[in-house]
């Protein structure tokens, strides 16, 4: 796990704030043609069949740093690639300080993976 934590630190090191008012936010938000081209690379790259076999089981956290705090938030699979984190109860959100080993981080991850739930779970499939 502690490869995880390391490559997930170096991406929240190199990530950047992007105003939600700006125009790069909008144009990144609204441009469906950046979304689709990027999924067509990973089918491609990882070798899935189709867009199905992409998401069906796909799990997605979002990880994030605030005032010294890392917060690891599962969220709801809903259907094939939409996922809302609303639903989600406040003791499924796991928080760590910044400080913590890469090896507490990557476990970290792979337990907010467990919390994150399938539609077919939500629709009792």
């Amino acid at each position: 796990m502690q490869i995880w934590g390391f490559f997930t630190r170096n991406a929240l090191i190199q990530s950047e704030i992007l105003d939600a008012n700006s125009s790069e936010y909008h144009e990144m938000r609204n441009n469906e043609g950046l979304y689709s081209e990027w999924v067509k690379k990973i089918i491609k790259e990882c070798n899935y069949k189709n867009k199905t076999t992409l998401f069906k089981n796909m799990n997605l956290c979002n990880v994030n740093v605030t005032d010294g705090i890392i917060s690891i938030i599962p969220y709801d699979h809903l259907r094939l690639d939409h996922w809302i984190g609303k639903s989600m109860p406040n003791n499924a959100i796991i928080t760590l300080k910044t400080n913590c080993s890469d090896e507490v981080l990557g476990a970290s991850i792979k337990k907010a993976f467990t919390r994150c739930i399938s539609s077919r779970v939500l629709n009792g499939y």
